[in-house]
């Protein structure tokens, strides 16, 4: 059993091996990684590109760009879903105008208050991914720590609450059906 392991190991450490060299064939390693025959870096500006690529904060800075984003078009939807709610509830007096500037009927108003609320869901989720998949994966202790992404959460978590949903629910809500 263990010789069957040993070698399962060296064929991955032959295959990763592998890979590194390719990866490390790449113009942009080969360029970050170039010396000279006394072993000083050969390209200045390398030092200062790499040092970049480690502790870049444009990353982090466009996930939360996203995400404020996100929050924006979450509350300006839920607006909407508001109007076409209270409108389609309204026998007359209706405010609500369609793109030529019409004013919507009554049904239309309840279809446009189901879309709305089918892309408020989607723009939670997509807050979703980036707050616990993208952003927390950028979590360095450089760029990001974990106190600053928690801070983050924290704020979105209380932009969203504010709004009546929870960014993060305990239960499963279904989608209501047309």
């Amino acid at each position: 059993m263990q010789k069957v392991d040993k070698q399962k190991t060296t064929k991955l450490n032959y295959a990763q091996q592998k890979k590194r060299e390719e990866i490390m064939n790449h113009p942009i390693n080969q360029f970050l990684s170039a010396k000279n025959d006394d072993g000083t870096v050969k390209y200045p500006v390398a030092e200062t590109l790499m040092t970049y690529f480690l502790k870049n904060p444009d990353l982090v800075l466009n996930d939360q760009r996203k995400v404020y984003a996100y929050v924006h078009e979450f509350q300006w939807r839920k607006k909407n879903m508001i109007d076409y709610k209270f409108d389609s509830e309204q026998d007359e007096g209706r405010k609500v105008k369609d793109k030529h500037g019409e004013i919507m009927s009554k049904k239309d108003c309840y279809l446009a208050y189901l879309s709305e609320k089918i892309n408020l869901k989607a723009v939670l989720a997509n807050l979703r991914k980036i707050l616990a998949s993208d952003l927390l994966g950028k979590c360095d202790g450089n760029v990001l720590t974990f106190d600053q992404y928690n801070s983050f959460v924290l704020e979105i978590e209380r932009l969203i609450k504010e709004e009546g949903y929870d960014l993060f629910p305990k239960h499963l809500e279904m989608i209501e059906s047309l």
